[in-house]
């Protein structure tokens, strides 16, 4: 600092500082220097490093590092996907950033599609599952006041509520997939409605069947159900097919002693599916 140095950043470089550590550091450093930025640099070793983060720019660091979705050595570095957010949106922090908070989640999945990284649906705010609620309960809490089982407006980052279906569901779910789907029930009708569709789940999962990550499945229920519905196609038969001209399993090895060189694509096994279908003739439907 005395040679010219603008900030001072402390890196907890093991990560295995606490909270209430860091914030006595901060504070001394940023007391000792008034004239420099401190800025704090953490690791997720101990899965501290976004707390340990927002602790340090509460006690008066004016600049945090940290990496989109944590990523980072070892176990990570501080996820800026919930940093930046919570200063914001909690901290009330003053950043210029804020105005961009609703491509949050865009910008985390963005960053995991080009690593070719699979998104973690449970992380804080961007998450598939940040918003996503199952129990009847919960949902029913939600449909009177969305902040008792959410801490924001999912909007707010760029994310978004889903309900889920499954075994643990209630009416009040399907009642909301209803209103989501923007099927036109009679208010005397959708309870029992929603009861049917309930309970259609309910029989398919006790054989195995997953709603959690087939909405779609759901929505075509919830349409099939209406009595003005009129599907836009009838399947009519399907049929699949694998061929495979090699079918000596010992032949696929390239044999590393030999001059035999694989076999082109032309020769690897290939599968074909057929399905016929009758659609709506418009003019008739009219």
């Amino acid at each position: 600092a005395d040679a010219g140095a603008k900030c001072l950043v402390l890196c907890d470089t093991n990560g295995g500082s606490m909270p209430w550590e860091i914030e006595e550091m901060t504070r001394v450093v940023v007391e000792q220097f008034p004239d420099v930025t401190v800025g704090m640099h953490a690791h997720n070793d101990c899965g501290m490093a976004v707390a340990n983060s927002v602790t340090a720019a509460r006690a008066g660091a004016g600049l945090i590092q940290g990496t989109i979705n944590g990523i980072g050595e070892r176990t990570g570095n501080a996820d800026l996907c919930s940093i930046v957010p919570s200063l914001g949106l909690h901290v009330g922090s003053k950043m210029t950033c804020l105005d961009n908070l609703p491509n949050m989640t865009t910008v985390s999945r963005f960053v995991d599609e080009t690593l070719n990284r699979q998104p973690v649906s449970s992380a804080p705010f961007v998450g598939a599952s940040a918003f996503a609620h199952k129990g009847g309960l919960h949902v029913a809490a939600m449909e009177r006041s969305p902040l008792s089982y959410q801490h924001i407006d999912p909007a707010l980052v760029g994310n978004e509520k889903r309900i889920l279906i499954s075994e643990l569901s209630g009416r009040q779910n399907i009642m909301g997939k209803i209103k989501e789907v923007g099927v036109d029930v009679d208010a005397d009708d959708v309870s029992a409605r929603a009861t049917a569709i309930l309970n259609r789940v309910k029989q398919l999962e006790s054989f195995g069947y997953t709603f959690e990550g087939a909405e779609a499945s759901v929505d075509l229920m919830i349409l099939h159900g209406n009595e003005n519905y009129c599907p836009p196609f009838k399947v009519l038969d399907y049929s699949a097919m694998v061929f495979d001209s090699n079918l000596d399993s010992a032949s696929r090895v390239l044999d590393a002693n030999s001059d035999v060189t694989p076999h082109d694509n032309s020769q690897s096994t290939t599968a074909r599916a057929t399905i016929k279908v009758r659609t709506i003739n418009m003019d008739e439907a009219s």
